[in-house]
């Protein structure tokens, strides 16, 4: 099995095990749990963003370094792909 489905199935199992319903007040409140507000780290300040049919509650300075670090994975994986193709190219005696 592919090391990265594997993974990503690990972490899907997890997030869903884990996920819980929640209902708002009727003035809108939302009450998080305390092992949530525990996992995420949240205090007095949090970010609510929004992605289409649901939104993420970030600690304060979260977000963007959550966003940081998927820039560096991105580039990272984009990088080794081209080494990959240049690597392919060099053994076929295609030169970049």
């Amino acid at each position: 099995m592919d090391d990265h489905y594997e993974d990503g199935e690990l972490i899907a199992s997890d997030i869903i095990g884990t996920a819980r319903q929640f209902r708002t007040e009727a003035t809108g409140r939302l009450n998080l749990l305390q092992d949530f507000i525990d996992f995420a780290s949240l205090t007095d300040k949090a970010i609510f963003f929004g992605q289409g049919g649901y939104f993420e509650i970030w600690p304060e300075g979260g977000i963007e370094k959550y966003r940081e670090a998927r820039r560096t994975c991105v580039t990272r994986r984009i990088l080794m792909r081209v080494a990959g193709m240049a690597a392919a190219g060099n053994a076929r005696g295609i030169s970049p």
